[in-house]
């Protein structure tokens, strides 16, 4: 039983805790791979790690997942449809998985994800992931394997980070597109920072941003946003810069 003190801390409470969730395309299917994996060809894959109730620790209450034909923002994520049947949280650090039915192929999703916890208190937007609905896979004798069909970008660390700190952004270079860019945004959505991206080769790599404008001069503290674009792909992840 919670003492009237807990029960008055946790009204106190106003701001979530954890860490944002960050989305990942774990696979879309092509029709052959249909018996392999047991996922219909209008279906996709979500992929993204738990994050705690507080801080990094426990399990958070609940997801919201959801999709649009449009860049989702914080402004118009309530005007996105709510994809349901979402799992419960697990504990901090697991990974998750959802599959996202009914897609129609060759069109372009847009997908976020926010968490809540037990007080009610809801996350700020996950990064904005992008599908175009063009399924590609990997032939291996026996079987059919899928793989991500875009680049993914996934938080940044350490985030916070301290001014003259570097960041580090892993990114999964995946489809046909060799070369791209992470542009760094604030706050009113003013461009900083672009960093390219050339001859990439596929699989995990990692961009560092020294925290920086495009005038080498220190950014001021706050929030910014970092935009991956590569080929079809756009996603995005958070950076928090403190004093």
């Amino acid at each position: 039983m919670r003492t009237a003190l807990e029960d008055s801390g946790r009204q106190r409470r106003r701001c979530w805790t954890g860490p944002l969730v960050a989305l990942t395309l774990l696979a879309s299917l092509t029709p052959e791979a249909v018996h392999a994996q047991g996922v219909p060809p209008d279906s996709l894959t979500l992929l993204w790690t738990a994050p705690g109730d507080d801080a990094v620790t426990g399990n958070a209450m609940g997801y919201e997942v959801r999709w649009s034909l449009l860049p989702i923002t914080a402004a118009n994520w309530e005007a996105a449809i709510v994809v349901f049947a979402a799992p419960n949280p697990l504990p901090a650090g697991t990974h998750q998985t959802m599959v996202v039915r009914g897609l129609i192929p060759g069109t372009t999703y847009y997908f976020a994800i926010k968490t809540v916890d037990d007080a009610g208190n809801w996350s700020g937007l996950s990064n904005v992931l992008r599908w175009d609905g063009i399924p590609e896979t990997t032939e291996v004798p026996g079987e059919t394997v899928a793989k991500p069909t875009a680049w993914t970008i996934e938080p940044g660390y350490p985030n916070p980070s301290h001014t003259g700190d570097f960041v580090s952004i892993p990114l999964f270079v995946s489809g046909t597109a060799r070369n791209g860019v992470v542009d760094i945004f604030n706050c009113a959505g003013q461009r900083m920072r672009r960093l390219e991206l050339n001859a990439m080769s596929s699989g995990p790599a990692v961009v560092r941003w020294d925290g920086r404008n495009q005038a080498e001069r220190p950014v001021a503290p706050g929030v910014y946003t970092a935009w991956l674009i590569a080929g079809p792909s756009r996603a995005s992840v958070k950076l928090m810069r403190v004093p």
